[in-house]
């Protein structure tokens, strides 16, 4: 518009005379250099936005070209007079939390209801319409990790409530896993605005943060391509996606830290970003730095990562900071000691764990004494698993003493690994480990032996024929009919109207008077730290601590129960009679029931369960058919219950058959068969591996401890050993 200024001022904020209107003719313009032309696409709202810039064609200034000046008003000839138009406040200022405020549920619910039917047309439909609320956003659109709030939560926390429940309601993991990769992708297109990167954002961080279950292992290949992938695009980029990737930690911790480790790690270096980074881990450790249950059993502690950060830890680096440093050690330490308290986790991959720790016991690599002391700790953690120590003797029969040392302390200790760092016997374990180990490496015989082939082969199997005579007994005044029940340190046991706890050395350490009538089967539960134990009506949980018996209630009374078994996850409960059901239930927060599996997904009418034991998400099933009086054993997909293999026993002429089974072996199994006084040894493939003969006739069996094996007759219950 014309401006009667004569001077104007330049970027550096120097001052230059402004030329006045003149009638040069267009020749006499200085010739200006052609700028290079380049093709741009732009994408839709970007196009919208710079078309309404374009200068109409009958506006009167458009430059290079001269117009004749239209007749100007009397005031405006005044030179003493000044028109000024005032600065209206403008009514079109948009902050992205209102525009977070203004979605619209109902709209939502139309989109869905349109292609319900089809997937990836709903869930694309609303993830764009959701972008297109962002385009008139007009502030907040700058920070990449929204760090001027104070609330974590921010810009979630803003977004309706109705919003939040419909959004939750409609995706699934599935269209959750579809929505992350749009919105990734549409973060990475190097044709979106701010607008859409900041809206892509927003949804992306939502729903990282609900997602409903660990994804897969293919959602972790995507986050190390990423990781390739980034380098490549502009830092404000990078640093959305790394924060939007950071909000897993809110509900699962353990795939949050893989993705650090994975994503973000391989950044730290980079100045732009390792206080973003650093801060993260920062928050991951010190949310869960007591957290037992800070690695479902499903999951697996990032062991060879975390061996790499102890490293760069222990190295100087320009790009970090002194207190960077401290931060990530202090970090590190926290990360151990999750690793060995979340001892269900540990018990469930030690053998694994210790295929990444192994090395580490002998290598020469030189390491600080506080990161060696952190790995030491766990590989010692590893070793309470009883199939690498059966591995270690078995290799290691030429240092028997050493060897036999090594476990006596270990036993001695298992309960308190995780404050052993200062203490005499922890310093003996990792030095006989180190000892041991440098002499199997540089040993002739096994030249060139593999670390992992030492893990791999496969442990120390018991033999039924190795059982050695009874070692202690315990004997029952009256006939004793009742079930058994090992932990790795207690027994649990049925004598004379008492539960009774029994240590490894056979000695009755606890009791507590049961009147609760005759029971069936006794189990132990890991995810609950407690015993089941069945009677016909009733389930009762049993505390070895207080050895308090508690009922409980919202298991219904309407069946009979004959049996039960439990995984990490859910208890397994078996009905007492022709056409028996399975009733699964859930273990945590509590006890509450998912579903019945009843004939003919179990047996047929006509077949009875007489008991089954939970391994590896299988469950082992006795199964009898009363009226041809067969038996036989199946192993079972604990989830969908389908059959794996079935092997058919010798029957028995008894009306009644009694026959149960435990596991041995860790994936093999017993058959306790009453009738025909025999032991049958049965292998994971469903072979019939051994059947021993058992006088007086076994009702139960049990495997206690590192080699004990325990056996309950009518009259006694007796302890064996099986020798290694």
């Amino acid at each position: 518009m014309p401006n009667n200024e004569t001077n104007w001022t330049t970027v550096s904020g120097k001052t230059k005379a402004k030329s006045t209107t003149s009638s040069t003719k267009p020749s006499g313009i200085p010739v200006m250099p052609k700028a290079e032309v380049k093709t741009i696409k732009l994408s839709d709202s970007a196009f919208s936005s710079m078309k309404e810039r374009i200068v109409d064609e009958n506006d009167e200034n458009q430059p290079g070209e001269v117009k004749t000046q239209k007749p100007i008003s009397s005031i405006e000839k005044n030179p003493s007079v000044k028109m000024t138009k005032p600065n209206k406040p403008s009514s079109n200022i948009l902050t992205l939390k209102q525009a977070l405020q203004n979605i619209n549920v109902d709209k939502l619910k139309q989109l869905y209801k349109s292609s319900k039917d089809n997937t990836s047309l709903w869930v694309e439909k609303i993830c764009y319409w959701f972008i297109e609320q962002f385009k008139d956003v007009t502030s907040s659109l700058n920070d990449p990790t929204f760090s001027k709030e104070a609330n974590p939560d921010y810009p979630l926390n803003t977004l309706p409530t109705s919003v939040k429940e419909y959004l939750n309601e409609i995706f699934d993991m599935q269209s959750k896993l579809k929505a992350i990769t749009l919105c990734r992708n549409g973060i990475l297109n190097p044709n979106a605005d701010i607008h859409g990167i900041t809206g892509y954002q927003v949804l992306l961080q939502y729903f990282l943060r609900n997602l409903d279950e660990r994804p897969n292992d293919s959602f972790l290949d995507e986050v190390d391509d990423l990781s390739i992938l980034l380098k490549r695009y502009p830092s404000d980029k990078v640093l959305r996606l790394l924060w939007a990737y950071s909000q897993v930690l809110y509900e699962h911790p353990g795939l949050a830290l893989d993705i650090w480790l994975r994503l973000m790690f391989p950044f730290i270096e980079n100045r732009t970003y390792n206080q973003l980074i650093v801060e993260n881990l920062t928050q991951l450790t010190t949310r869960n730095a007591k957290n037992k249950k800070f690695l479902p059993s499903n999951e697996v502690f990032p062991l060879e990562s975390y061996i790499k950060l102890l490293d760069f830890v222990d190295q100087p680096n320009p790009a970090l900071t002194r207190d960077m440093r401290t931060t990530l050690s202090k970090n590190a330490a926290i990360l151990s000691d999750l690793f060995l308290n979340n001892t269900k986790n540990l018990s469930q991959h030690s053998k694994e764990y210790f295929k990444v720790l192994f090395p580490v016991i002998h290598t020469a690599k030189q390491r600080s004494s506080k990161s060696q002391s952190l790995l030491d700790r766990m590989i010692v953690a590893c070793f309470t698993d009883k199939s690498i120590l059966k591995t270690w003797l078995l290799y290691h029969e030429k240092y028997p003493q050493s060897s036999l040392d090594l476990l006596s302390l270990l036993q001695t200790n298992e309960t308190t690994i995780p404050g052993l760092s200062t203490s005499k016997e922890f310093r003996s374990i990792v030095q006989q480990f180190r000892t041991i180990s440098n002499e199997i490496i540089n040993n002739e015989e096994n030249d060139n032996i593999e670390h992992n082939e030492f893990l791999q082969s496969n442990p120390y199997q018991f033999d039924l024929s190795l059982l050695s005579p009874i070692c202690k007994t315990i004997n029952c005044s009256k006939k004793n009919w009742a079930a058994l029940a090992t932990n790795e340190k207690y027994l649990l046991i049925y004598q004379e109207s008492y539960l009774c706890l029994i240590d490894r050395e056979f000695t009755i350490i606890k009791k507590t008077l049961w009147s609760f009538g005759e029971i069936w089967d006794m189990f132990w539960s890991s995810a609950l730290e407690r015993f089941f134990v069945i009677n016909e009506k009733n389930v009762f949980l049993i505390d070895e601590d207080k050895m308090s018996i508690e009922s409980i209630q919202k298991i219904t009374t309407k069946h009979k129960w004959c049996c039960g078994t439990c995984s990490d996850k859910s208890l397994f409960l078996a009905t007492y009679r022709r056409g028996s059901s399975i009733v699964e239930f859930n273990l945590l927060p509590s006890i509450e029931f998912v579903k019945q599996w009843k004939p003919s997904d179990t047996c047929s009418k006509d077949e009875g369960i007489h008991d089954m034991i939970y391994n590896d998400e299988k469950l082992f099933l006795i199964i009898e058919n009363q009226l041809e009086k067969t038996v036989r054993v199946e192993l079972r997909s604990s989830k969908i219950l389908d059959c794996l293999w079935s092997l058919q026993l010798d029957s028995a002429d008894n009306q009644k058959v009694q026959i149960r089974c435990c596991i041995f072996n860790y994936d093999e199994w017993i058959a306790v068969y009453h009738d025909l006084s025999r032991l049958i040894h049965i292998t994971k493939d469903g072979k019939l591996k051994a059947s021993s003969t058992y006088t007086p006739a076994p009702h139960f069996a049990s495997t206690f401890g590192l080699n004990l094996f325990v056996i309950a007759t009518s009259n006694s219950i007796n302890l064996h050993k099986i020798q290694l």
